[in-house]
């Protein structure tokens, strides 16, 4: 049987525990509702917590009380889930499908996100909170280990003068309806410095593609552009397409 899995946030001071090789008990009431509530648990059932160290903690459930659950540590095992830097930036998009998206790339491996507002962006508020929400429970379902990193929206300018200024140089693909062809070379290369823990950025235009203005600003910064094939991808569509051919090194 399949244990579910629940992150646990160890830089929250408000936790009131962390995970060993010794009996814990959790108070939080998220946590304790979802067990009890939603996935029904009684005292005998076991459940994997985690909190991005690299090791799956498996508990059993000894005591169940009106705030608190108890339990008794059972084993440790190393999570082997392989950590890629791929960090997806988009531009945002209707909020089911920024969700689908970070839902999707999140457990496919992508290690962070940064929604942008750009010149054709439809809808300018982004739901941060919901999204971490979003990335951790996709995390939890997924196996892996680490819950990626969400960063506030910003301006597209303001986003690359910050990522683009003279000290920082992070390969970065932008992708675009009217860019040059995403080859087998390109992605062999991406393969190979996401395996030496090199970090890659691919972004992602909003509905519609991006602008002359925005195109014009790519190459100020010396970014080329791609497209992955000829067919007009939705933005949800085409994250989550290029992160599945980033983050899988098929042989």
């Amino acid at each position: 049987m399949r244990l579910h899995r629940f992150f646990i946030d160890k830089n929250d001071q408000n936790s009131n525990f962390v995970l060993s090789d010794n009996k814990i008990v959790i108070s939080d009431t998220e946590i304790t509702n979802q067990l009890l509530k939603v996935f029904r648990y009684s005292i005998g059932q076991k459940v994997i917590f985690f909190d991005g160290s690299g090791f799956d903690y498996i508990y059993e459930i000894t005591k169940i009380s009106s705030k608190n659950i108890d339990f008794s540590f059972v084993e440790k095992n190393k999570n082997n889930f392989e950590k890629k830097e791929l960090i997806v930036i988009f531009s945002i998009i209707k909020k089911q499908n920024s969700e689908l998206l970070i839902q999707k790339c999140t457990e496919l491996g992508a290690s962070g996100f940064e929604p942008i507002i750009s010149e054709r962006t439809e809808k300018k508020n982004f739901d941060f909170v919901r999204a971490i929400k979003i990335a951790t429970e996709s995390t939890e379902q997924s196996g892996r280990d680490f819950v990626p990193t969400i960063k506030p929206a910003k301006q597209l300018s303001d986003f690359l003068e910050i990522n683009f200024s003279k000290n920082k140089k992070i390969k970065t693909f932008v992708f675009d309806i009217d860019g040059k062809n995403f080859t087998k070379k390109d992605l062999s290369q991406i393969h190979n410095d996401l395996s030496l823990g090199q970090t890659i950025q691919i972004l992602i235009g909003p509905e519609g593609g991006w602008t002359k203005k925005e195109i014009d600003l790519f190459k100020k910064y010396n970014l080329s552009i791609y497209k992955i094939n000829t067919a007009i991808l939705r933005a949800e569509t085409a994250g989550i397409t290029i992160s599945a051919l980033c983050l899988f090194d098929i042989q």
